[in-house]
């Protein structure tokens, strides 16, 4: 219950944190417009594209190529085993 009350303290310190920043409205202006945080520097819209694209590849290539793969190596391994075990046997 102690380490509960911690960790709920200091998640509520940390979004009081990044709300007095504006840590919302600087994410959203560079995810919309492209002004990168802190500066007064714009991306091109060129530039924007080419890193959303990059982004967006990396998330799919994550949680959607990577799990299929892990699991058909998975599945040939245990498959190589059970044909080991047989031949073992003869």
């Amino acid at each position: 219950m102690k380490r509960f009350i911690i960790l709920a303290c200091n998640v509520v310190s940390l979004l009081i944190i990044l709300d007095v920043i504006g840590a919302g409205h600087m994410l959203m202006m560079f995810l919309f417009v492209g002004i990168i945080p802190g500066t007064d520097n714009a991306l091109t819209p060129t530039q924007m594209l080419a890193l959303m694209t990059t982004l967006t590849t990396l998330v799919i290539a994550r949680f959607g190529i990577y799990p299929i793969l892990r699991k058909i190596k998975t599945a040939s391994v245990k498959s190589n085993q059970l044909t080991a075990r047989r031949l073992k046997r003869a």
